[in-house]
Parts: structure tokens; C-alpha cells; sequence
């Protein structure tokens, strides 16, 4: 999976002023460490709702293997469609050309 994910487009770019955009290179232990920052992050939070506190770090949780669940799909498919068997060339018919079509009255 890994190579496929090095084949797309950075998705977190460093922007200043002052200087152009810069790709920012993750690796998996960053990406994870995100998650359980922000994790942290949600559980530390102050909610004003009764049981958000449990609710919200179960729906982002629920969220990322969500994107996971679609990502490893996709490139699971990608990889499949990259490996498909060939299709045999469709045969050639020799038949006589049909007779014209005639309308019936009405």
C-alpha cells in the first residue's frame, strides 16, 4: 500500500509568506502520532453537551477507519485492475448485410 500512497500528490503542504509552498513529507508513524494527538487532543477538550465527551473521540475514530476502510478498497481495486487477465479479441462475423425495415401502415 505504501507505494501506492507515494504515487499521489502531497496532502499537507508548508505555507509562509515569503516563500513558496512545501510538500511535507510524512511518514506512517507521523500519521498515526497525528491520530493519537488528536485523539488526545478531543478527550482533554471540554464539551458542553451530555456524553459528547464519549460520543465525539468515537466518531472520529469512527472516521478514520472509515477513510482507511475506502482507502485500502481503493487501491486494493487499483492493484487488481493493474493485474487484470486480458480479454480475448472478439471474433469477426461474415454474415449477409440484412434486408432493409419496412414501417407498417398506421
Amino acid at each position: 500500500m505504501k507505494a501506492e500512497l507515494d504515487k499521489l500528490p502531497p496532502k499537507l503542504i508548508s505555507l509562509a509568506s515569503g516563500r513558496a509552498p512545501e510538500p511535507v513529507e510524512l511518514s506512517h508513524s507521523d500519521v498515526w502520532q497525528h491520530m493519537q494527538q488528536v485523539t488526545e487532543s478531543i478527550e482533554q477538550a471540554s464539551f458542553t453537551g451530555k456524553g459528547d465527551k464519549e460520543t465525539v473521540p468515537a466518531l472520529y475514530k469512527s472516521y478514520v477507519e472509515g477513510v482507511v476502510t475506502v482507502l485500502t478498497s481503493t487501491l486494493a481495486l487499483q492493484t487488481t485492475l493493474e493485474t487484470a487477465a486480458e480479454v480475448p479479441v472478439m471474433p469477426t462475423v461474415d454474415a449477409p448485410p440484412a434486408d432493409a425495415l419496412l414501417l407498417a401502415d398506421g
